[in-house]
């Protein structure tokens, strides 16, 4: 599994490495880890910013490593309404086609299970118009 904070341009690095090992065998899937969250009517980032603060910081403190500042740029994070959480996912589908498995985390430490649950009925929804996006026929 690929740390969902790691950032882009690493994980390319580590698929690629995973590609390799297993020397292009057809079928291999792709489950691919982020962090995000979904809302039309407030900031993402304000919605999940406390409890993926305290998330990261415990896992530094698990790891042994000094603990870290969380800040939002300096993590690969899922964040928008639903078009715009829709539009990143495509993204990575065209970066690792078809085998993509993409699972987004929706609840943190601390959240309201409210947003958590409104949240995740968007994210239902941006899956669906992911999957109608790529049945389109390819002009």
């Amino acid at each position: 599994m690929v740390d969902p904070s790691l950032r882009l341009d690493e994980v390319t690095r580590l698929v690629g490495i995973y590609d390799a090992a297993f020397r292009g065998e057809p079928g291999l899937e792709l489950p691919l880890f982020s962090y995000g969250f979904v809302s039309d009517d407030t900031d993402p980032w304000e919605e999940m910013r406390y409890g993926f603060t305290y998330l990261r910081q415990t896992y530094d403190r698990w790891a042994g490593r000094g603990v870290r500042d969380v800040h939002r740029e300096n993590h690969r994070l899922i964040l928008g309404n639903r078009e715009e959480v829709a539009r990143q996912v495509l993204d990575y589908h065209r970066i690792f086609g078809d085998r993509l498995h993409f699972v987004l985390r929706l609840n943190y430490p601390g959240q309201d299970p409210a947003r958590s649950d409104r949240a995740i009925e968007a994210w239902g929804e941006v899956a669906a118009a992911v999957r109608g996006e790529l049945a389109k026929p390819v002009a």
